[in-house]
C-alpha cells in the first residue's frame, strides 16, 4: 500500500477505520474486485 498510495508510514497509521471501499469488477465477467482507499486531502488528519 505504501508504494501505490503515496503516503508516509505515519500517515498510513493515522488512516481512519472504514477508509477502504471494495468495488466488484462488474464491467467485465471474471474481472477482479478493485480496492479504493479514501485518503484525506491534506493527509495529516
Amino acid at each position: 500500500m505504501w508504494l501505490f498510495s503515496g503516503l508516509r508510514r505515519n500517515e498510513i497509521a493515522r488512516l481512519r477505520v472504514g477508509c477502504i471501499r471494495w468495488q466488484d469488477g462488474e464491467e467485465k465477467p471474471g474481472s477482479q474486485p478493485v480496492c479504493f482507499l479514501h485518503v484525506p486531502v491534506n493527509k495529516t488528519l
